[in-house]
């Protein structure tokens, strides 16, 4: 079952996902894969350092840094901050939700 977390960075501009070396034993799929996140069906793009891009099906409109700012903040990602993310296997989804949600997203 998947179940690994990602810490939260900035590329210079957005927020991204960086990618563990080797999870937990088990290495992160690379490629497209099919998840859902708020519910809406998405696909991230899985390279071997970071996810910075996750599209709706059919679509090449990034909408990671969305997704992360809508969670995190708008400072998601910046230098200092220590969110983290979870890519878990529920059923025969994957689920990307949020670990530690900041005080700032709570308050929206």
């Amino acid at each position: 079952m998947l179940d690994v977390i990602l810490p939260v960075a900035s590329n210079g501009r957005n927020p991204i996902l960086f990618v563990p070396s080797n999870p937990a034993g088990k290495a992160l799929p690379r490629g497209p894969l099919a998840i859902v996140a708020n519910g809406r069906p998405l696909v991230a793009s899985v390279a071997k350092i970071a996810v910075n891009k996750v599209t709706e099906p059919d679509s090449t409109l990034n909408v990671l840094p969305s997704v992360l700012r809508g969670w995190f903040g708008e400072d998601a990602g910046k230098p200092g901050r220590r969110e983290r993310v979870r890519l878990r296997q529920a059923g025969q989804s994957i689920v990307l939700e949020p670990v530690t949600p900041s005080a700032d997203a709570a308050a929206a």
